[in-house]
């Protein structure tokens, strides 16, 4: 090829990528960003900085490269301006369709194959979520990894130079900082020696390794998970999990993202089941004639997505990004092969390739839309309320028209905190619009109880926003009118001590706000509802201070009505900590309760001569 066409064929799966995901370039933030963004502000002291890169977090997760170091870096330069994290996600991904059509190039020896692959796997659906969506970075940057050691480990084979499979190791290690998928890879590499170079065979084994010790430290760090989503069964539900998957990858399903009936019908369907009988036939047709290449490109499909199977009740469309690489290049080698081959073949594959682009591209065109549209809603949020501020610097702001796609979607993880901004509710009777998910958090924490909410409201001490629309509006006045037709709620189900709204409901013996909360003598005392419902818990938020466990650990004591609660002990000072206690079962549905906190060991700060003991920020019960 001359350099013309070289450039082409090399750049326009990348245009393609843009073309595609074009609206996922200008997304936001959303759900689990606005917790990374937020962790450059919780490093107090030097020290933090390794708990905040490399404790393990969400189901036991450490992935320092794809989530933790890239929010803390970005959001220090940019702030939550979110192009340029968006730009570098369309950057890896540019070099992972390079990667990609390098990879099927050498192994092929196909250079329609090499550039049909990176095409292939971009319309994929699989990728809406991962190019709009910046948590799901992880999965672009798994993606690279795991086929940057994949190429260098074919340079290895192709010449033999110990430097290639040295590379292969670096890169392999490295990608364990990115996804827990990345376990997989000595799988990959030993099954494509096995099929298409088993010289080299034995060399694999001994990448298994670091994924053994991976997984078993992994196992260890993760909390026991017994109910809900992220529940694990090995049984013969794997085969039907991965059968959805594979309906899934091709189009037929779209795992709750797309709604029913949004296009699809029986004739697109049947096209779908007709594309997996071909791939299928084509696979096992090759494996035939002893090409058992083809047998590596399913298997790669097989493989990378053993780690999700057991999760049954949390089929996830991102999840197949990775694994689809399989896919599309088995897609790309056969029609690579028809072109070769009969002409007969070539009607066959372009009808392929045409329901494969009519089915996957416009769905995947529709979840990128989804999520860029969710974001721009959250950002309407956020950034209005910012604006919110700077007019009402002192006032509590009360949120409503909020709903449950927003709720989560944008103010679960306290996506104001990034703006330095407190005192942002829900506005009481919200709670009724949205929808309780118990796993990912309460909804009640967030709303304003409606007493404290009418005193505030009569004396100017808040303002109350609409967000239904595209704009927040205030209806501070109106929103009086409806708050007096509101059932009267005197219970208070979360307590935030550092709120002068909720001071009435504090023992004589609390001292002043400071710090952004409130110190306590070695006793104190506040009021607050009993649980709703049997199951609530009581949980207490804080910061106990270096002074108070010079001397060793501190026991607190709780009592809930004069009985007491198991003692708990906190080991470490200058650390944020919660506290949670199972309440007795008589206290469900009482109307006030009273909460008693005592601290074993009190502390002076000269020149305050007062007694301190643990600083207290939120109880709540939920």
């Amino acid at each position: 090829m001359n350099r013309l066409a070289r450039a082409a064929y090399w750049s326009a799966p990348i245009l393609f990528c843009v073309a595609v995901y074009w609206l996922g370039m200008k997304a936001w933030f959303q759900q689990d960003d606005f917790a990374w963004l937020g962790l450059r502000h919780d490093v107090v002291r030097p020290s933090d900085w390794f708990k905040v890169l490399f404790a393990p977090m969400a189901q036991g997760t450490v992935r320092p490269w794809s989530e933790r170091l890239f929010f803390v870096v970005f959001e220090a330069i940019f702030g939550v301006e979110a192009l340029p994290f968006r730009i570098w996600v369309f950057l890896t991904q540019a070099v992972n369709l390079l990667l990609l059509n390098w990879i099927v190039l050498r192994i092929t020896r196909s250079r329609l194959a090499g550039f049909l692959a990176p095409v292939l796997w971009t319309a994929s659906s699989a990728l809406g979520r991962p190019m709009s969506w910046t948590s799901a970075y992880n999965q672009i940057l798994c993606a690279f990894f795991i086929l940057a050691a994949f190429q260098f480990l074919l340079r290895g084979i192709e010449n033999g130079e110990r430097r290639w499979f040295l590379w292969q190791w670096v890169t392999f290690l490295l990608g364990f900082g990115a996804l827990e998928l990345n376990v997989v890879y000595p799988a990959l590499a030993a099954l494509y020696t096995l099929a298409c170079a088993r010289g080299y065979f034995r060399r694999t084994l001994w990448l298994f390794i670091p994924s053994a010790i991976y997984a078993v430290i992994h196992r260890l760090a993760a909390p026991a998970v017994s109910s809900g989503p992220y529940v694990a069964h090995f049984d013969a539900s794997i085969f039907g999990t991965l059968l959805r998957y594979f309906h899934i990858a091709l189009g037929a399903e779209h795992a709750g993202i797309i709604p029913p009936g949004t296009g699809w019908t029986p004739a697109v369907a049947a096209g779908v089941w007709i594309l997996g009988a071909a791939l299928a036939g084509f696979t096992a047709w090759q494996l035939a004639r002893r090409q058992w290449l083809a047998g590596f490109f399913a298997g790669w499909f097989i493989v990378v997505l053993t780690p999700v199977l057991p999760l049954r009740d949390h089929v996830s469309e991102y999840y197949l990004a990775v694994p689809m690489i399989g896919l599309a290049a088995l897609g790309a080698w056969a029609v690579a092969c028809a072109w070769r081959s009969h002409l007969l073949w070539w009607p066959v594959a372009g009808a392929c390739l045409l329901v494969y682009f009519t089915t996957a591209l416009p769905a995947a065109r529709r979840v990128s839309r989804n999520d860029f549209e969710r974001s721009r809603a959250v950002r309407n949020l956020v950034l209005g309320v910012a604006h919110a501020r700077e007019l009402h610097p002192k006032e509590v702001i009360l949120l409503t028209g909020v709903e449950t796609d927003l709720f989560w979607s944008g103010m679960i993880d306290n996506p104001f905190r990034l703006f330095r901004i407190k005192d942002v509710y829900l506005a009481p009777g919200s709670e009724d619009r949205i929808r309780a998910f118990p796993e990912l958090g309460s909804v009640t924490d967030w709303v304003f109880p409606t007493r404290q909410a009418w005193s505030l409201l009569g004396r100017y001490g808040a303002v109350v926003y609409d967000a239904s629309g595209v704009r927040l509006r205030n209806v501070t006045t109106s929103y009086m009118q409806i708050l007096s037709t509101i059932e009267e709620e005197s219970r208070a189900y979360r307590v935030d001590v550092t709120e002068p709204a909720f001071e009435r409901l504090l023992g004589p013996a609390w001292h002043g706000v400071q710090r952004g909360g409130r110190f306590m003598p070695r006793r104190a005392t506040l009021r607050m509802a009993g649980p709703r419902y049997a199951g609530q818990k009581l949980y207490l938020s804080g910061w106990a201070p270096a002074q108070l466990l010079a001397s060793g650990p501190v026991m607190v004591f709780v009592s809930a009505n004069g009985r007491a609660l198991p003692a708990a002990t906190i080991t470490r000072g200058g650390d944020l900590f919660e506290l949670s206690y199972d309440l007795p079962a008589d206290l469900v549905g009482a109307e006030s309760m009273e909460i008693t906190v005592e601290s074993e060991r009190v502390f002076k700060a000269p020149p305050d001569v007062r007694e301190l003991s643990l600083q207290f920020g939120v109880f709540a019960i939920r």
